[in-house]
């Protein structure tokens, strides 16, 4: 179902026994991640490598812009799709023209709003919010008590 062997039963095992909220986490860790290598390849000149994994770090930034719930989300949920068009509009300049300043962007991007739904979860105030200038001026994380209807059941 999700590939062969035991390192993919493991995962798909990982997935299917997480909530959602810790789900949406690991997409943005795999995001991160994924981003990460884009712009290692990138910077090693590896153009093919670049495009596997900025293509990789786009499709789980599509799921986690698919799967919102824009019924129940509300203003949460509009401000998390504007800002995974605006990192999928990063990606794809990143691809483009290799700019290592677009990678970190998506990279930063990422890496607040999952800090944040981690707050989310674990019960306290979103504080990489209030902290970050970045995330005061692009679109903010769930506040606390919104996270779950942001995404659809």
């Amino acid at each position: 179902m999700y590939g062969q062997g035991r390192p993919f039963a493991y995962q798909a095992n990982q997935v299917s026994t997480v909530n959602k909220n810790k789900l949406v986490v690991m997409l943005y860790d795999g995001a991160i991640r994924f981003c990460t290598e884009a712009r290692d390849r990138s910077v090693r000149g590896d153009i093919a490598g670049r495009g596997l994994y900025v293509s990789k770090t786009q499709k789980i930034v599509a799921e986690l812009m698919n799967s919102l719930n824009h019924d129940k989300g509300g203003e949460v949920a509009k401000s998390l799709h504007s800002l995974y068009m605006e990192a999928t509009r990063l990606l794809t300049n990143a691809n483009l023209k290799g700019r290592r300043e677009d990678f970190e962007s998506v990279i930063q991007m990422m890496t607040e709003v999952r800090d944040s739904w981690n707050e989310v979860i674990n019960g306290g105030a979103p504080a990489a919010a209030a902290a970050s200038p970045a995330m005061a001026a692009a679109p903010s994380a769930p506040p606390p008590g919104t996270a779950r209807f942001a995404y659809r059941a």
